[in-house]
């Protein structure tokens, strides 16, 4: 799935994006080849795995049971109550990324 580059902007701009050099996770994701089919979902996985981060997606092979107990998954609904319920965003924020959120789960993944 592309994204144009107002969502990238905006992604960008509301989090604070750590870009992870592939050598930290490149060995690590042969490991999850029977439970991811996409090679970007499995490089995904290996570096919160690696890292010990969350992952935030709305991708449905990431809410399977078997990924889960891998890593910390939240869909991006979910991950916008945490920040919201740990108080990370104001009222206009939490507005605009909620309307935003709307547009972005009609999308197929």
């Amino acid at each position: 799935m592309a994204y144009s580059d107002k969502e990238v902007d905006f992604t960008l701009n509301v989090l604070d994006i750590e870009w992870i050099p592939k050598e930290v996770y490149e060995r690590e994701i042969k490991k999850f080849a029977d439970l991811l089919k996409d090679y970007e979902d499995k490089s995904l996985l290996a570096c919160a795995v690696n890292l010990n981060i969350p992952i935030v997606s709305g991708d449905k092979d990431f809410q399977r049971e078997e990924v889960k107990k891998l890593a910390q998954i939240y869909t991006p609904r979910e991950f916008i109550e945490y920040l919201v319920n740990s108080g990370f965003l104001s009222k206009r924020e939490i507005e605009r990324l909620l309307k935003e959120l709307m547009r972005l789960e009609k999308l197929p993944y």
